[in-house]
């Protein structure tokens, strides 16, 4: 949900990135002046929307007094070495 995803972007925290600006201008002897500017800017490492459109492959783990971890899904389930457990599993029930 939204709110959760506002949550998870706020627990992730902020990283501080360097813009770079270029502007162009016309002097009245019809040189052109360029001026280039660098700023550092504040972003949320995970955005919410990031957050939202993470893939199905991938997870978030949070953990207490740790840094939030992005990794990929181990769908066990999926893995042929332990399909044969599952299915001698559900062959016990």
């Amino acid at each position: 949900t939204g709110a959760s995803a506002d949550y998870v972007s706020q627990l992730a925290g902020y990283t501080t990135i360097q813009t770079e600006s270029i502007t162009s201008q016309k002097g009245v002897d019809g040189k052109k002046n360029d001026s280039k500017s660098v700023s550092d800017q504040r972003r949320e490492l995970l955005t919410p929307d990031e957050i939202r459109r993470l893939p199905d492959n991938e997870v978030l783990i949070i953990a207490h007094n740790k840094n939030i971890v992005k990794g990929k899904k181990n769908s066990y389930y999926e893995q042929k070495k332990y399909i044969s457990i599952l299915k001698a599993s559900s062959n016990n029930n």
